[in-house]
């Protein structure tokens, strides 16, 4: 959606560096993958991590939210609508 408006290119025209816009994505998401990650912790608590340290799978499963953000990130360069990188995403 950001893509097809080009919010981007008008930041980046008003002098807003590439980097705060990329850091504001991944701050972003990953503050909102802190939320999912510690309910799939706390799902897993007793049955599949029962031996395991809970930060460290905590961080496994934040990491892999992140993981995913990037992984989409990259995606998104190939296409130029947003419906049909959603479809092949």
């Amino acid at each position: 959606e950001d893509k097809e408006a080009r919010i981007n290119e008008v930041m980046k025209m008003m002098g807003m560096p590439a980097e705060a816009i990329l850091l504001g994505w991944y701050l972003t998401y990953g503050l909102l993958w802190i939320i999912p990650a510690a309910l799939m912790t706390v799902v897993c608590w007793d049955s599949v991590f029962q031996h395991s340290n809970k930060l460290l799978v905590f961080i496994f499963f934040w990491l892999f939210g992140v993981c995913v953000v990037t992984l989409c990130s990259f995606i998104a360069v190939f296409f130029s609508k947003a419906k049909t990188a959603s479809v092949v995403g």
